[in-house]
């Protein structure tokens, strides 16, 4: 795998992991190895984009994907309340990846804290803002904690 300047690779107790330095707080956040990113970076890191052209390319896969399913956006232009039905592709950005991320990882188990330390939250009030649970969902959570 080629090193980048936002990725390196160290062992932490026979563990491969990857260490980012994040843009924004220029703080390390370290992250557990998946094969997965070195095939990604076979070729070589990817071209440094904008985030709004990153966000076009996202919508572009979600599209693809088939996620065009109609979700209804909320929004309040000069103070007016304004509703209106989208294709959930036309909704997803960079921001929807990390607060997907963050669910995900909570909905497996994985403690508050360490979620955390990826996502680079200092807060656990601001982090817990970021997850996305129904109640269908945290029933499921409650249930099989309940069952261990």
């Amino acid at each position: 795998m080629a090193e980048v300047d936002f990725l390196r690779t160290s062992e932490v107790q026979g563990r491969k992991v990857y260490k980012i330095t994040t843009s924004k707080t220029k703080t390390d956040v370290v992250i557990p190895y998946n094969p997965l990113i070195d095939q990604l970076l076979e070729d070589g890191p990817p071209r440094k984009i904008s985030n709004v052209k990153l966000n076009l390319y996202i919508k572009e896969a979600a599209e693809i994907a088939g996620l065009d399913n109609p979700v209804e956006k909320i929004s309040y232009p000069k103070g007016v309340l304004k509703k209106e039905k989208l294709p959930k592709y036309k909704l997803i950005t960079v921001h929807t990846a990390r607060r997907s991320f963050a669910t995900n990882m909570y909905l497996a188990g994985v403690p508050v804290r360490s979620i955390m330390l990826m996502t680079g939250h200092v807060s656990e009030t601001q982090f817990l803002k970021y997850l996305r649970i129904s109640q269908e969902q945290n029933a499921i959570l409650v249930a099989e904690t309940l069952d261990q």
